[in-house]
């Protein structure tokens, strides 16, 4: 039985794009875990370490640096397989599972009294990335 690094690809042995279309495979796509780890860790740090007149800049900054850099990873990523052409859609749900998660963590929606969205409470946010993480790979079939 031939390795998998080692084994030869080409149209005969590229494994059918159907049967790569998992509940997880759908999943990994568009919940960016990578921006979402990345943005946790400061945000620790700002309230822990950053003067408290100077945290909503502080988070205002790392959001929109993660928010970004998970359009920029997803642009990479979601190319499609015939046109080449980015896939705005799976770009978009993977911004906005970003948002999602971003409230959830607190940090830039919890920094001030001042600051907070009307009606904020984490247990909204707790709430939706559940049903987001769970229901998004059903609902939506990117490629």
């Amino acid at each position: 039985m031939p390795n998998d690094l080692l084994s030869v690809r080409g149209p005969a042995n590229e494994p059918d794009e159907k049967a790569q279309d998992t509940y997880r495979e759908r999943l990994l796509r568009l919940i960016p875990g990578e921006t979402v780890s990345l943005y946790a860790v400061p945000t620790g740090l700002i309230t822990n370490q950053v003067r408290e007149d100077a945290r909503f800049v502080a988070f205002v900054i790392v959001f929109v640096a993660c928010l970004g850099l998970t359009a920029l990873i997803r642009f990479g990523e979601a190319l499609d397989p015939v046109t080449k052409k980015p896939q705005w859609w799976n770009m978009g749900v993977a911004c906005v599972s970003f948002v999602i998660y971003a409230y959830t963590l607190g940090g830039l929606f919890q920094v001030s009294p001042r600051y907070v969205p009307p009606g904020w409470n984490p247990v909204y946010g707790t709430l939706a990335s559940g049903f987001w993480t769970v229901a998004l790979p059903y609902l939506y079939r990117a490629k």
